[in-house]
């Protein structure tokens, strides 16, 4: 969900709690370990207000491209729950690239 900030007439999206399991934090922080991904980067990255997201039809997820609260840039992809919650499935380092925010 997106809104619009009065104050600076920027889009922004709202931030999304990650719901976790254990196979999908195993997966993300330990199966893949020369990602350096933690499950801290990827709630950060989910609470980042300037990161950006987009379907990914072809794999029925969400990607989201933000930063952690380190300004490391990172990619999430994610299974939108009814509620508007987040389901993360994969996560790695970004580059400069993936996101607009320079922080």
């Amino acid at each position: 969900m997106t809104y619009v900030c009065t104050l600076c007439h920027t889009l922004r999206v709202k931030p999304r709690r990650a719901v976790w399991r254990e196979h999908n934090l195993r997966h993300i922080t330990e199966n893949h370990p020369e990602r350096g991904v933690s499950k801290e980067d990827v709630e950060e990255v989910l609470a980042d207000s300037d990161r950006l997201e987009a379907p990914d039809p072809t794999h029925g997820t969400v990607l989201a491209a933000g930063r952690n609260n380190m300004g490391e840039a990172f990619v999430v992809a994610f299974v939108e729950l009814a509620d508007g919650d987040a389901f993360p499935v994969h996560a790695r380092r970004g580059h400069v690239s993936d996101t607009r925010v320079q922080r």
